[in-house]
């Protein structure tokens, strides 16, 4: 487990946080920079993931952008292609990315360490790579409507005890506790 200068997050980073450092992003960097952390977030895919993409694999259809991951890691199950609306904020500037990008071209064309000094800079290094698969999985696992299949589904894990470090993480399940804790002492006796 790498050691973070900051320590490992715990807490999902809140959307307007996102959205802030995009719009301030937009002043100084590129177009396919910007598509990255974009993808990232919304995403939650490993930095190998998203840079082994090229534009094959990415599909516009109907207002929904279909990304078909090509290798899960760490021995990750195949999956149907992830779908992001084209609604989401931002989407529009990775759309524009796209546009750019040859049919077999690499979606991005940097490096894996250009990718960290990315999210470093732009989050004022409070914020590292694999912390967005991490606040991707908190995130949907703090929807109640969001079951545990799906979320192993969207991250092509085959175990459910993947899940279980993020589900620990996720404060849906201990406002739930919290509620029956409640009922309890409501209940009559």
């Amino acid at each position: 487990m790498p050691t973070y200068r900051h320590g490992k997050k715990i807490e999902p980073l809140l959307f307007k946080v996102f959205q802030k450092a995009i719009q301030n992003a937009k002043r100084y960097l590129p177009l396919e920079e910007l598509a990255y952390l974009i993808l990232v977030y919304w995403t939650g895919l490993r930095v190998s993931e998203l840079l082994s993409l090229i534009k094959n694999d990415l599909e516009l259809k109907n207002g929904t952008l279909f990304i078909k991951v090509r290798k899960r890691l760490k021995h990750g199950a195949q999956t149907p292609p992830l779908e992001l609306s084209r609604k989401l904020p931002f989407m529009d500037l990775v759309i524009q990315h796209l546009w750019r990008v040859r049919p077999t071209q690499r979606v991005f064309t940097f490096t894996r360490q250009t990718a960290w000094n990315l999210c470093k800079e732009v989050y004022d290094g409070t914020f590292y790579n694999h912390y967005f698969r991490l606040n991707r999985c908190t995130q949907l696992l703090e929807d109640p409507e969001t079951t545990v299949p799906e979320c192993m589904a969207w991250f092509g894990w085959r175990s459910s005890k993947t899940v279980d470090s993020y589900i620990g993480l996720s404060r849906r399940y201990i406002k739930n506790q919290s509620r029956r804790l409640m009922r309890e002492v409501k209940a009559p006796s």
